[in-house]
């Protein structure tokens, strides 16, 4: 999962996140979380976390980081699309599954949604 891990920290870095080296945070509940990547886009925080397959187990396990260290979770299945149940889950609980494939785009849609609201923030019809 070598390739797989330098491919988030690469697109991240592209996208203009910062990777958090080493990824572990501690929790409100005083736990220490691992992750495979863990990166900030404009303050919030993104937890990457690889797995062969993706279980209810994972997308639970994922959810309690999330909740106890206050990072958006996001897990990525290596073989492409996670268990029937897990996906429900996922869905329920607001966990991200994706793909390898899915990688790229996921950092360019929130590169995309930053823009997006700068120029909101920009007042176009202001005159000096």
């Amino acid at each position: 999962m070598y390739f797989e891990k330098l491919a988030l920290q690469v697109n991240a870095t592209s996208a203009g996140w910062e990777v958090m080296e080493p990824p572990r945070c501690v929790g409100t509940s005083g736990v220490g979380h691992k992750f495979t990547l863990l990166a900030s886009d404009s303050g919030q925080k993104y937890g990457f976390d690889l797995y062969p397959d993706v279980g209810e187990v994972e997308v639970l396990r994922t959810f309690i980081k999330e909740m106890d260290a206050g990072v958006s979770g996001v897990l990525v299945c290596m073989r492409g699309r996670p268990s029937e149940k897990a996906g429900k889950l996922a869905v329920e609980l607001g966990v991200t599954i994706l793909n390898p494939g899915e990688i790229g785009e996921f950092f360019r849609s929130a590169k995309k949604k930053t823009l997006m609201i700068e120029r909101r923030e920009e007042d176009p019809f202001h005159l000096r």
